[in-house]
């Protein structure tokens, strides 16, 4: 079976050490292919990847929807080149890995990871679905959150997700980020076609609510995670859940200062 790892980046000299975090953290880990859509790129930098061990598939835009919607377009495209049979699909500047997530991804079609709130009890996410999906409102409200930041999956099954998502996203207008609100409106209108882990299960903590953010204890989601999943911890530079099992992969580390220093240091 071939595995392989896709991201998604645009100013890649700015962000260099991101990259070098998430392409490294993944190489000791896993032995599966680095893959980066590369959106607007200098030439010396498709040099520079492929300097890292990463392969390099650059897009040009135009017009004024933002990358992050766009990715959705690049990521299906390049995955129907690419000779995989698994893929994970993530965020890259603020994504690590701690130990293989292919051990959780395998005999699955899709694998997404909650972030442990539901759309009412957090601002953002139930912002997105007022300004670009009102129609959804009332249906997600008391759903868990799903994050589009870490998709997993059979490669056939991801693309076809991507192009759903895609057609959501694009165009809708609203809000200028749509890509996750699009991903939990089709997870809830079939729940059979995406299986869903939470932080209970080890594969990855969404740290923006699942980490001692500015907002855990304030906005009540330290409370709500302990409650439901068991409070995750850092110990010793090693993010663990409630059951001291390590994550896989932890993503939105660097909104937490101390973390973002312990996890990244040996990469950069």
């Amino acid at each position: 079976m071939k595995v392989g790892l896709l991201g998604c980046v645009n100013n890649i000299t700015q962000h260099i050490d991101k990259i070098k975090v998430w392409s490294k953290s993944f190489g000791e880990v896993c032995g599966g292919s680095i893959n980066l859509v590369v959106v607007n790129p200098q030439p010396h930098e498709i040099g520079l990847l492929g300097e890292m061990g990463i392969n390099a598939f650059p897009y040009h835009t135009q017009g004024n929807e933002t990358i992050n919607n766009m990715r959705l377009q690049f990521q299906w495209q390049t995955l129907e080149e690419l000779p995989l049979d698994y893929v994970l699909v993530t965020d890259v500047f603020d994504v690590m890995f701690q130990d293989d997530p292919f051990k959780k991804i395998w005999g699955n079609d899709i694998i997404v990871g909650t972030e442990g709130i539901t759309h009412n009890e957090e601002p953002w996410n139930m912002s997105v679905l007022q300004q670009s999906y009102p129609h959804k409102v009332e249906e997600l409200r008391n759903e868990l959150i799903v994050c589009s930041g870490v998709i997993g999956g059979r490669k056939d099954k991801i693309i076809t997700l991507l192009k759903d998502m895609d057609k959501l996203t694009m165009g809708k207008g609203g809000h200028d980020i749509r890509d996750q609100a699009a991903l939990n409106i089709l997870l809830y209108e079939d729940t059979s076609r995406i299986k869903v882990l939470s932080p209970k299960d080890g594969w990855v903590l969404h740290c923006a609510v699942g980490g001692p953010t500015q907002f855990y204890e304030a906005w009540g989601f330290k409370s709500k995670m302990k409650e439901r999943f068991g409070e995750a911890r850092n110990e010793g530079g090693v993010i663990v859940n409630g059951d001291w099992e390590i994550f896989d992969i932890v993503h939105q580390f660097n909104r937490i200062e101390e973390w973002n220093k312990e996890l990244t240091t040996r990469y950069i």
